[in-house]
Order: C-alpha cells, then sequence, then structure tokens
C-alpha cells in the first residue's frame, strides 16, 4: 500500500527557519560609551530548559558553566492541519523534468500543515535583548513567508 519516501520537508524547514536568526549581531559598549565589540549572537536548536538546566544544575555559581549569554534557542513544537488551504484530494500538478519536457512527473497536492517553533533569547543585560528583538520583529508582521526548495525532484 505504501511505498518508502523521504524528501526532509521537516528537516528542511526547520533548517530554514533556524536561518533566519543565524546573522543577529549585537554592539556592547564600555563604561565610557564606546562601542567595544561587536558579535554575533550564537543560535542552537533546543529546549530552552536544556540550555537552562546546565546553569541550574551548578550548585555552586562560583563554577564556570559553558553556557555563554547572549544566545538564541529554537525548538520545533507543533504541527497543525490547515484545512483553510486545503484542495481537492483529485488535483494533481505536473512537473517538466528534463530541459526539453519530453518526461512529465505528476504528483498529487500536499497535504497543508502549519508548523509551530519556539524562539527563546537568553541575555545577561537588558540591551542585549533589546537589540536582538528590534533586528527580529519587523520581518513577523504578524506571519512570515519563506520560499524554501522543498522537494527536489519535481521543483516544490
Amino acid at each position: 500500500m505504501f511505498e518508502y519516501f523521504y524528501n526532509e520537508i521537516f528537516r528542511r524547514t526547520i533548517i530554514s527557519f533556524g536561518s533566519l536568526f543565524n546573522n543577529i549581531l549585537i554592539k556592547q559598549d564600555d563604561s565610557s560609551g564606546n562601542v567595544n565589540n561587536q558579535f554575533k549572537v550564537p543560535l542552537a536548536y533546543g529546549p530552552t530548559q536544556k540550555f537552562l538546566a546546565r546553569v541550574t544544575q551548578q550548585p555552586e555559581l562560583s563554577k564556570s558553566t559553558s553556557l555563554s549569554l547572549p544566545r538564541m534557542s529554537f525548538e520545533f513544537v507543533g504541527l497543525t492541519y490547515d484545512p483553510s488551504r486545503k484542495v481537492t484530494q483529485t488535483q494533481k500538478f505536473k512537473k517538466a523534468l528534463t530541459s526539453d519536457k519530453t518526461s512529465i512527473h505528476t504528483g498529487y497536492m500536499p497535504v497543508p500543515y502549519n508548523m509551530e517553533f519556539e524562539l527563546a533569547i537568553m541575555t545577561k543585560l537588558n540591551d542585549d535583548m533589546l537589540q536582538i528583538v528590534e533586528q527580529i520583529l519587523p520581518y513577523f508582521q504578524p506571519a512570515y513567508t519563506m520560499s524554501v526548495n522543498l522537494v527536489e525532484s519535481i521543483g516544490e
């Protein structure tokens, strides 16, 4: 009944979401108001609790931890079916697979799902957090649509 296929659709979507936040920069200044350094905020995949557990499991606060701040993490947290984008089940799309258009691949329309992500920002200084948020929010009004090559064989 079913045959094996794996197009890495979820994997590619998760990577695409993370790549949105790859180049967040912050600047920190010293006490005299001069900008000391500018650096990229590290980004990792995983729940916030995982990173916070590293700090809370240290009974002696004098020990150094491997967690440096500021940092961001993101996680895939939900998948919901979206009936508002559903098309008829028998509707197909066609794609020419060769440059001379002699071979055509047909497939059924994909099932629409909404993927939910959570982005966490951890900072020591409030100003660092504000710099990060101010670089992110202008792109999400209230949603952000991005193009991703999900299935290379058919160009979806």
